[in-house]
């Protein structure tokens, strides 16, 4: 930030070097009437103003000859430049419409002897002198720029520049300027500084302004041209309409201003509306603050905006339609509130700044000089200052300040597009990979849910298959029973059994299929404790009992010390008892049931190993396949119903754990159960 703020005051320090340079007083200055230049070199090159106390005569014109009677005469003394309606003169002050005549006597170096030498060396320029005069040097009338009458109706204004270059005959030269004025009480008298120096001199400045006004009024087209056409290829883009129309008038106000190059081109064109073109360049105040509400809208509210460009835009239609004297009575007045509209700006651009605002320094340099150079001009037409104008050289600062800006905003937001591009590039890419592996996904998860759809209309056909068999059972036996009259005790003992094995089946699977779907469907609790596997194996093994006996099969516990386990207490029973009633119904009599576990850091191991009739590998690879169709009699015919080690599996994985099987055929099966060890 410290570095910004030099690199302002740096720039601030040039312009007003230049302004005050260019302003910097001469030490010729005129005295009642007469500028003593006897000891100026006019080959030095300097311009020398024609400053200071000019003889003043109002209501009258007065001619070479009127002056060689000088007792009749009698001077008053005015500062020149200024305006005589603002002069108070021996306590008297003149109405700005009227006539009047300036005289002043210019004493010359005593070594200017040669007529030729004089001539090719002294020279006087008249910027303009805002409405008509006549110019006589010594007992010459040299020219009338406009009608210079004594009334409106013989009058009519000019303030095209003129030089002209003088011979004089002696040391003394005299100038008498007759000055008209009926156009507007604010441009009454010599309101622009005269100047004297070499003809070459002279007439080397007139080339440097003209080609330096020139040349700053195409480079404003220009830019006019240019940001028009960016603005219409992205109308969104408001910047750049602003930014044409502001240099679109400035250009207007550069030509017909200052040395009013507009002459050149259009010579054609009165002095009133040279003026009014000047006027309607004031319009440039609200094309500023649209051009920063457009860029910091933050910063500037539309409450103050729109009023600026509604007063604006009344003083044009005045500037257009209502006569010279309202309009430039008026023009006055919109001439301070520029001066504050530009102040307020600064304001608002200082804010900027503070606020840390992308290129605010930016907009402060650039705006700053044109505003304080504006500040400047406006005050020179108002005559409270008598500096000149010097708003060009601010105006050719912003337009390429903003032209610059406008150039950092399309690179950054070029920057912008690739970066936002090369990151698009990449997400739909990532994207792409993404819906390819989501498609993988869903199409495993469909083909999963494919699988499962078959397995349940499978499951389906077989638990409807097996319960229908059993009632079939029950239903001809109880229909025989009813039409026959049985007398033999065996028959009727074996049909009682016979009866007994279809009810217990049926019973059995129906009470299987509802625990599963009590685990399926249902919210089914449970709890994980502290479950003793010892205390559970015992329980198991005392109500497998009698079934044990019955098969005369033993079950060896290889439980060698206390295991306890982190599961639910009543479905690791569930599974002991399952595995357990498996191994029995497929073993053969007379053979061992060995239970055994095993334990490491994280888990415990139960194993259920019988030495039965195992089981082919087609028949082990759908033992928990729902839908899977491996029912098989037991070695005394037990029946089952298909849904135990599906239960068993469901079971086994609700509380945290994993079974597996290992199977040959004629040397039995091993089932294995892992569940997390309790943490002391």
């Amino acid at each position: 930030m410290r570095k910004y703020f030099l690199l302002f005051l740096f720039c601030c320090q040039i312009v007003f070097t230049s302004v005050i340079f260019s302003y910097e007083e001469s030490s010729f200055k005129a005295k009642k009437g007469i500028l003593d230049l006897s000891s100026f070199d006019f080959r030095d090159g300097r311009l020398i103003k024609l400053n200071g106390q000019w003889e003043f005569y109002y209501g009258r014109h007065f001619s070479p000859k009127d002056f060689k009677c000088q007792d009749s005469l009698k001077a008053n003394y005015i500062e020149v430049p200024s305006n005589w309606s603002r002069e108070e003169i021996n306590g008297k002050q003149f109405p700005g419409l009227g006539i009047a005549t300036y005289r002043l006597r210019i004493i010359l170096p005593k070594n200017l002897k040669s007529k030729d030498e004089i001539n090719e060396l002294i020279g006087i320029r008249l910027d303009a002198v805002y409405t008509a005069y006549k110019l006589w040097v010594d007992d010459r009338l040299i020219v009338e720029m406009g009608k210079a009458g004594k009334s409106s109706t013989d009058y009519y204004p000019s303030i095209k520049r003129f030089t002209h270059y003088i011979a004089p005959e002696s040391d003394t030269v005299q100038i008498i300027i007759n000055v008209s004025n009926f156009l507007s009480p604010k441009l009454a008298g010599l309101a622009k500084e005269i100047k004297i120096s070499s003809a070459r001199q002279i007439e080397s400045t007139n080339m440097l302004s003209d080609s330096f006004t020139i040349f700053i009024a195409g480079f404003l087209c220009m830019i006019f041209f240019y940001h028009l056409i960016l603005y219409f290829i992205r109308k969104e883009e408001k910047i750049n309409l602003y930014l044409s129309l502001i240099s679109l008038l400035f250009s207007i106000e550069i030509i017909s201003g200052g040395a009013s190059v507009i002459f050149y081109f259009m010579p054609f064109l009165s002095t009133e509306w040279s003026y009014r073109i000047w006027f309607f360049a004031l319009n440039v105040i609200p094309l500023f603050f649209g051009l920063l509400k457009n860029v910091f809208p933050n910063e500037l509210s539309e409450k103050v905006v729109k009023p600026i460009f509604v007063l604006y835009a009344v003083y044009s239609l005045i500037d257009i339609i209502f006569p010279f004297t309202v309009l430039s009575a008026i023009t006055e007045y919109m001439l301070y509130i520029s001066i504050l509209c530009l102040l307020y700006l600064f304001y608002i651009i200082y804010l900027v700044v503070k606020r840390k605002r992308r290129y605010g320094i930016f907009y402060l340099i650039s705006f700053s000089i044109p505003i304080l150079l504006g500040i400047n001009d406006l005050a020179y037409s108002l005559g409270c200052i008598f500096t000149g104008h010097y708003s060009s050289i601010g105006i050719a600062v912003f337009a390429a300040s903003q032209s610059l800006i406008i150039s950092l905003r399309f690179a950054r937001s070029y920057e912008s597009v690739l970066e936002l591009s090369s990151k698009l590039y990449e997400t739909n890419e990532n994207l792409e990979k993404m819906v390819e592996e989501r498609t993988t996904d869903l199409s495993k998860a469909n083909s999963e849910l494919i699988t499962l759809n078959k397995q349940k209309d499978r499951f389906l056909s077989i638990v409807s298959h097996d319960l229908v068999n059993p009632f079939n059972t029950l239903l001809g036996m109880t229909q025989f029973l009813q039409s026959t009259d049985l007398e033999d005790k065996e028959e009727l003992k074996s049909m009682h059994d016979s009866l007994y094995c279809a009810a217990e089946k049926g019973y059995k699977l129906l009470e299987n299929l509802l625990q599963w779907s009590k685990i399926q469907f249902f919210d089914y609790r449970f709890t994980s404790t502290k479950v003793n596997l010892n205390e559970s194996f015992e329980i198991v093994s005392n109500f497998l009992k009698d079934r044990l006996d019955e098969k005369k099969v033993k079950i060896v516990s290889s439980l060698d010390k206390t295991y306890y386990i982190d599961c639910d207490e009543h479905s690791l029973q569930t599974i002991l008892r399952n595995l357990i009633t498996n191994a029995i119904k497929f073993s053969v009599p007379g053979k061992n049931i060995i239970v055994s576990a095993f334990e490491n850091q994280k888990d415990i191991q139960i194993s259920i190993r019988d030495f039965g009739v195992g089981m082919p590998e087609e028949i082990r690879e759908k033992l928990f396949m729902i839908g899977s169709k491996y029912q098989r009699e037991g070695t005394s015919g037990e029946q089952g119903s298909g849904l135990g080690l599906i239960i068993i599996k469901e079971l086994v994985e609700r509380n945290n754990g994993t079974i597996s099987c290992t199977s040959q055929e004629m040397k039995g099966t091993e089932f294995k159960v892992t569940f997390p060890k309790l943490n002391n």
